[in-house]
């Protein structure tokens, strides 16, 4: 049995994606929504898979297998979780942005006012800027990090943490849909690019979407802020490189209002996502350490390899 368990959770990265891509196409055919032109995807995944593969079997670099395991899984979780995300919205809810806007003021926060701080300054409308559009750069600038100092672990509360806060996210979205603050007070809204995939999913007028140009349609809660708390997190520990980390991403929660069109609200709840989702991980680490622990040191276990962890 432990032989068995150990094939089975290998990989467990792998199985998530297998599961999320399953939730896709089920819902996806029920609703009648199709996605196309994901040649791209497949390609870029063979070639990081085969990558994987390659250099961990001949044993030549397994720092190298990893940063193909992670990068092939990074690229298909993105795909799959823009899926979800597109298909949470077409469960048609009415919108809540005067609910957050008004959560806003009670809480003494003026979207506009912040907007027009921020746009007056041009250095600091460009680091927020750059700081918002970090968010691919950091995934694959920690996945080579991590791999290179052959600390697996970190890669792995990487990608765990953002697949449990993406659940999270889809969610809250599918409950409490947003079209953001551009949308709600009319002013720049050729930054909205994601408006028309969202109000078509509301609508229910549109039935296929080109993975060349779909967009991140989340508004409440931010998972550009869900996403700093988790970056600051799995670099905890780094002398020179964690205040870098810290200070990147405190840009990136800051940037979130302007150049994503979010309210603080969507702010605060993605920090809350991201640390509900550290502590679930945490537990279902701690969990399956016990239970390896249990299978190992009982009569039937002695002897056996226990299974590797998350």
């Amino acid at each position: 049995m432990p032989g068995r368990q150990s094939l089975l959770f290998r990989f467990p990265e792998l199985l998530s994606v297998v599961l999320l891509l399953a939730v896709d196409m089920l819902w996806s055919a029920y609703i009648g929504i199709a996605f196309r032109d994901y040649g791209n995807i497949l390609v870029a995944d063979a070639v990081l898979l085969a990558m994987w593969a390659f250099y961990g079997i001949s044993g030549r670099s397994r720092r190298l297998s990893e940063m193909g395991y992670y990068g092939a899984l990074w690229i298909s979780f993105s795909a799959i979780g823009a899926i979800l995300t597109y298909l949470a919205a077409y469960m048609r809810a009415p919108l809540y942005d005067t609910q957050f806007s008004e959560l806003d003021r009670a809480i003494g926060f003026s979207w506009l006012a912040w907007f027009e701080l921020t746009r007056a300054n041009i250095v600091l409308d460009t680091l927020l800027r750059l700081a918002y559009h970090s968010l691919i750069v950091q995934i694959l600038v920690s996945i080579i990090l991590f791999a290179h100092a052959e600390r697996t672990s970190r890669n792995r509360e990487l990608f765990w943490t953002a697949v449990i806060a993406l659940v999270i996210t889809s969610a809250l979205s599918d409950v409490f849909p947003a079209a953001g603050t551009f949308y709600h007070f009319n002013i720049e809204l050729a930054r909205a690019v994601h408006l028309p995939h969202l109000l078509n999913l509301l609508a229910g007028t549109q039935a296929g979407f080109s993975f060349d140009d779909m967009q991140g349609i989340v508004t409440f809660p931010s998972y550009h802020a869900a996403m700093a708390i988790i970056f600051m997190y799995v670099h905890r520990g780094q002398r020179v490189l964690f205040p870098l980390i810290t200070a990147l991403n405190a840009l990136m929660l800051l940037s979130t209002p302007t150049h994503g069109g979010h309210y603080l609200v969507d702010i605060i709840a993605g920090c809350i996502v991201a640390l509900v989702s550290i502590a679930l991980l945490r537990y279902a680490v701690n969990d399956l350490s016990r239970t390896k622990a249990s299978v190992f040191l009982s009569p039937r276990g002695i002897g056996a390899s226990p299974t590797s962890s998350l």
